[in-house]
C-alpha cells in the first residue's frame, strides 16, 4: 500500500525553505525524527503517516515547528535557537510595520478628510433667491508673525477653522492635503530643487495656498519673487486641480455602475448619482502666454507621469520655441517674462482618463489651459459657427476650479479679455451637448455654479483690476483670502544708495482730495496742466512723463499736440503701439523738451533714453522694478536730476512696492515729501 505523505511534513518543509535560520538544523532535526520513528511499531508509524488534515496540522508553520519542539525534550537547544531568531526578526521588524501601519493609517485619514470637506463644500444648501456679495462677507485682517498678513473674507457658510489653523501652525504637511501617496512624492520630487524640506510648507505663501485649496476658498496671491516663489506654489495648485479631476471621474465610473442596476422611473429622484454638470471641463487654468503654459502644462505631465500621453508632439511643436541669445542689457524679470514663445492667443483642452490626451475636443476634456484671448475668441467663433441654440459659453457652464496665474502681465496685455471671460462663466447653456439630466447636480440646475466655484489668482504684484475682478465676479460661499507680504520697498533698501551712483532728489506731492475714481483722473489731469506742465515749461531740460495708463496718454498727448501747435512746447511720444523705426528715431533724437512713454511701452521694450534730466510720474507703476529702472536712467543727466511723482490715496498699492509698507503710510498722510 502507497505511504500517503503527512501534511505536517509538508508544512514544515515549506517552513524550512523559506526560513534561512532554520537550514543549519533541518537535517539534524530530519535524522531525530527518523530515529524516534524507528522505536515506534509498524503500525504506529504507518498511523503517524496517514493522519488526515485537522485544525492542528493548518497552522501557521513556524508555530507548528515550535509546538514539536517543545514536546521533545531532545529538542530543548534548538528551540531555544528558534525562539532568539523569532524574537531578533521581531524586533527588527516590529517598529518598520508599526511606522507602515502608522503612515498609512494617516493617509487614509487625510484623504477622508479632504473628501469630507470636498463633498460639505459641494452639498450645501443656499436660498432661492441670489446672493448678495456686499453683504456675504466679513472682512477679518490677521497679522502673522513676518509682518505679512491676510484678509479673510468669511461668511456664515465659511470653515472657520482654517483662520485659527493658519496662525496656529509653523508648518504645513503636504501629507496633509489629503492626496495619494504617489503624488505627494512627485510634488515633492519638483520642489526639492529649490526647497529644503520639499515635504512641509513652511513658509507664508505655501501654507496659504496649501490651505486655501483644501478649504475651497476664493484667494488671491501676491509674490514679489515670482521666479522662485511660483516654482514652490505652482505643484500645490496643480496637485489639486489632478486630484480633484480624478476623484471624480471615479465617482463618475462608480455611479455608472449604479445605474445600470436602478429602474429607470427612479433616476431622477437619486440624489447620490447627481455628480456631473451639463459640460465636462471643471477645471480652467488661464495663462498669459505659451511660454508660461508650457511650463505649466510640463509640471502637470510630470505629476501625471506614469500615464500614456498622446498629442505631446504637438504640443512641443506649438508650444515650445528655444530661447535665443539673451540680451544683457535687459533686465532679468524682462527675460523671464519674455524667453520662449510669448503668443497669447491660444486654448487646448486636456481629457484625464487611463492616458492623458492634450488638445482634445473641448466638451469632452476635463481642463481647459487658454489664454484669456484665446479663450474669448474660440467662444465667439463657436457664437458664429453654431446654431442660436448653442453659445460660446456653454463650454465654461460647469468650471469648478479657475486658476489665473501671471495675472500682472494680463493687466499689460489687454484686462478686458480677462473680465469678459468672468463675465460668461457659470451660466445656464443654451444645448444640452449630450447631457444626461437624470446625473446634472443640483446646484447645476439651478444656475448657482458660481457660489461653488473655486478661483485662485497669482499675481507678482496686487493692482485695482484684480482687486475689482475679484470683488464682482468671485462669489463663493466658502470665502476669500487675500496674501499681503510685508514690502521693504525698493527706495527704502538698503543697498538702493550703492546701486545709484549718484543723490536723486525725489518729491512726492499729493494731489488734492477726490470722492470718487471719476473725480480723481479729472483732479490729476487738472492738477498737473495748471501746476506742473506750467512749471516745468519755462526750462529747456528734457522731461521725460511716464504715464501708466493708456486712457490718461491719450488725453495728455491731445493737450500736447494742441500746445505744440501754439509753439508753447514741443514733445515726442513713446506706446505700446509705436514701432521699431520711430522708437530709434526718438533715441537718437533728443532734441525735444518732453517725451511721453507709457507703461506698457516699457514694459514690452524697457527702452530708456539719454539726456533726460527730468523724470515726472503723472501716477505711480504697477511694477516697482520700473520706478528704480527709470530713476537709474537719470545717472549721466547732463544737469542736475530731479523726480516728481504725483499721487493720492489710490495709489497705496504701488507706494508700499516702492517705498515700503511702513514709509508709505507716512507719505499718504502728508501733502509733501521728499526723498534723498
Amino acid at each position: 500500500m502507497r505511504r500517503k505523505r503527512d501534511p505536517s511534513q509538508k508544512l514544515l518543509k515549506t517552513s524550512w525553505k523559506r526560513n534561512k535560520g532554520l537550514r543549519s538544523q533541518r537535517q539534524l532535526l530530519k535524522k531525530w525524527e527518523q530515529d524516534d520513528l524507528k522505536t515506534c511499531s509498524d503500525s504506529q508509524a504507518m498511523q503517524h503517516l496517514m493522519s488526515p488534515y485537522d485544525e492542528e496540522s493548518l497552522e501557521a508553520p513556524l508555530e507548528k515547528l515550535q509546538k514539536l519542539l517543545s514536546t521533545n525534550p531532545n529538542y530543548s537547544s534548538v528551540s531555544q535557537s528558534l525562539n532568539d531568531s523569532e524574537e531578533k526578526r521581531k524586533s527588527v521588524l516590529a517598529p518598520k510595520v508599526q511606522l507602515e501601519e502608522i503612515e498609512c493609517s494617516r493617509e487614509s485619514t487625510n484623504m477622508a478628510s479632504a473628501m469630507e470637506r470636498e463633498r460639505q463644500h459641494f452639498q450645501k444648501h443656499l436660498p432661492d433667491t441670489d446672493l448678495d456679495s456686499a453683504s456675504l462677507y466679513t472682512r477679518q485682517r490677521q497679522k502673522l508673525d513676518s509682518f505679512d498678513a491676510v484678509d479673510w473674507y468669511i461668511s456664515k457658510y465659511s470653515d472657520r477653522s482654517i483662520v485659527n489653523s493658519f496662525q496656529q501652525g509653523e508648518r504645513l504637511s503636504l501629507s496633509s492635503l489629503g492626496w495619494k501617496q504617489k503624488m505627494i512624492q512627485r510634488v515633492v520630487s519638483l520642489r526639492e530643487p529649490i526647497h529644503g524640506n520639499p515635504k512641509v510648507c513652511t513658509r507664508m505663501e505655501e501654507r496659504w495656498t496649501g490651505l486655501v485649496c483644501s478649504h475651497w476658498m476664493d484667494g488671491i496671491l501676491e509674490l514679489p519673487d515670482y521666479c522662485l516663489q511660483s516654482k514652490l506654489v505652482r505643484p500645490i495648485y496643480l496637485a489639486h486641480a489632478i486630484t480633484y479631476i480624478l476623484r471624480c471621474r471615479q465617482r463618475i465610473i462608480r455611479n455608472n455602475k449604479i445605474q445600470q442596476t436602478i429602474e429607470p422611473s427612479s433616476l431622477l429622484s437619486s440624489e447620490r448619482l447627481k455628480d456631473q454638470g451639463f459640460t465636462r471641463p471643471r477645471v480652467l487654468i488661464l495663462l498669459p502666454m505659451r511660454n508660461v503654459a508650457y511650463d505649466v502644462v510640463s509640471m502637470l505631465l510630470e505629476l501625471l507621469k506614469d500615464r500614456f500621453i498622446r498629442n505631446y508632439e504637438r504640443f512641443q511643436r506649438e508650444f515650445y520655441e528655444e530661447s535665443l541669445k539673451e540680451d544683457i542689457s535687459k533686465p532679468l524679470d524682462y527675460i523671464q517674462v519674455f524667453q520662449g514663445n510669448t503668443d497669447d492667443d491660444f486654448s487646448m483642452g486636456i481629457r484625464m482618463g487611463a492616458s492623458i490626451k492634450l488638445f482634445s475636443d473641448y466638451y469632452h476634456s476635463d481642463m481647459i489651459v487658454a489664454s484669456p484671448l484665446g479663450l474669448k475668441r474660440l467662444m465667439e467663433r463657436e457664437d458664429l459657427e453654431k446654431s442660436p441654440k448653442h453659445s460660446g459659453a456653454d463650454l465654461l457652464s460647469n468650471i469648478e476650479i479657475c486658476i489665473v496665474e501671471r495675472a500682472d502681465v494680463m493687466e499689460m496685455q489687454n484686462w478686458e479679455h480677462l473680465r469678459c471671460v468672468f463675465e460668461r462663466m457659470n451660466h445656464l447653456p443654451k444645448g444640452l451637448h449630450g447631457t444626461d439630466i437624470s446625473r446634472v447636480t443640483q446646484r447645476a440646475l439651478e444656475a448657482k455654479t458660481k457660489y461653488y466655484r473655486q478661483t485662485i489668482f497669482i499675481s507678482n504684484y496686487i493692482f485695482h483690476h484684480l482687486l475689482s475682478l475679484f470683488r464682482t465676479h468671485c462669489h463663493n460661499i466658502e470665502g476669500k483670502a487675500r496674501y499681503i507680504p510685508h514690502h521693504l520697498g525698493i527706495v527704502s533698501n538698503k543697498d538702493w544708495k550703492e546701486r545709484i551712483s549718484i543723490r536723486i532728489r525725489q518729491t512726492f506731492e499729493k494731489l488734492p482730495p477726490s470722492n470718487s475714481l471719476k473725480d480723481s483722473v479729472v483732479c490729476r489731469r487738472e492738477f498737473f496742466i495748471e501746476k506742473v506742465l506750467s512749471r516745468y515749461s519755462i526750462h529747456r531740460n528734457q522731461t521725460l512723463i511716464f504715464i501708466p495708463s493708456y486712457f490718461d496718454y491719450i488725453q495728455i498727448r491731445n493737450i500736447f499736440y494742441q500746445k505744440q501747435k501754439s509753439g508753447e512746447l514741443s514733445f515726442e511720444t513713446l506706446c505700446e503701439y509705436s514701432s521699431q523705426k520711430h522708437i530709434a528715431q526718438v533715441k537718437k533724437d533728443n532734441s525735444k523738451q518732453f517725451y511721453l512713454m507709457t507703461e506698457r511701452f516699457y514694459f514690452y521694450y524697457r527702452e530708456t533714453l539719454s539726456g533726460i534730466s527730468n523724470l515726472i510720474f503723472y501716477q505711480l507703476p504697477e511694477h516697482g522694478l520700473f520706478y528704480e529702472e527709470l530713476v537709474r536712467s537719470l545717472e549721466n543727466a547732463p544737469f542736475i536730476p530731479t523726480v516728481l511723482i504725483l499721487y493720492d490715496h489710490l495709489d497705496a498699492l504701488s507706494m508700499e512696492r516702492i517705498v515700503g509698507t511702513n514709509e508709505a503710510n507716512k507719505i499718504l498722510n502728508k501733502s509733501l515729501y521728499i526723498l534723498g
